[in-house]
């Protein structure tokens, strides 16, 4: 089984539902890494989140994307003049 991370995105009014909530949690071989009140940040088999999301009224979900910070540090380029 192959495991990717995802954020799951409740777009409706309010926060997430806890019935949808639970369900993701008891979804099989599925972590939640992180949440917040209206998304989560999950680890599992992407068809088997895929196939909960399309049960879910109100929710997206999309891969994590990650980026690298830039390095904004001043460099001296070489010895004053």
């Amino acid at each position: 089984m192959t495991t990717a991370r995802f954020v799951l995105r409740y777009r409706g009014e309010g926060t997430m539902p806890a019935a949808d909530r639970s369900r993701v949690h008891e979804l099989h071989q599925t972590v939640v890494v992180e949440s917040t009140s209206r998304m989560l940040l999950v680890e599992g088999d992407p068809t088997m989140l895929a196939d909960l999301v399309a049960t879910l009224p109100g929710w997206v979900m999309a891969p994590e994307q990650q980026y690298d910070v830039p390095d904004t540090r001043r460099r001296v380029d070489g010895p004053p003049e």
